[in-house]
């Protein structure tokens, strides 16, 4: 039945299902379950790869199992999913002058927090 309905399946990735989360609350001030998200997710890929523009499109959100501690966890990433940072994790010589080098191979992004 699935092969007769569906006309495509979108992947999402982890950090796209938090932007999503994000986009909701943006829009109605509604926190959905990050499962809950991934019709948004998807739908924004679709609406980008087919570029959409001035549409109307429909995503079922369900699900409010969302635990208050793990809103900072979702603050955090939803940034890394909607491509407004990101997350590195390197190995960094020990050396003098090894963080300025580092920084200058970003180039024009900043640093907002660095952990060792």
């Amino acid at each position: 039945m699935a092969r007769k309905l569906i006309d495509e399946v979108m992947l999402v990735d982890v950090d796209q299902m938090w932007g999503a989360v994000k986009d909701l609350f943006d829009d109605t001030r509604a926190i959905a379950e990050p499962s809950g998200a991934l019709a948004v997710a998807g739908m924004k890929i679709y609406a980008a790869r087919k570029k959409l523009a001035d549409k109307t499109l429909i995503a079922v959100n369900s699900g409010a199992h969302v635990n208050f501690d793990r809103l900072q966890h979702i603050s955090e990433r939803a940034e890394i999913g909607e491509s407004r940072e990101a997350l590195f994790a390197v190995t960094i010589p020990e050396v003098k002058g090894s963080f300025p080098k580092f920084c200058r191979i970003l180039g024009k992004r900043s640093v907002a927090e660095f952990n060792y």
